[in-house]
């Protein structure tokens, strides 16, 4: 779930992605 990851977490984008 990494859109979801990014919704929630748009400070952690670069890690997430």
């Amino acid at each position: 779930m990494k859109t979801q990851a990014v919704l929630y977490n748009p400070g952690q984008v670069a890690g997430e992605i």
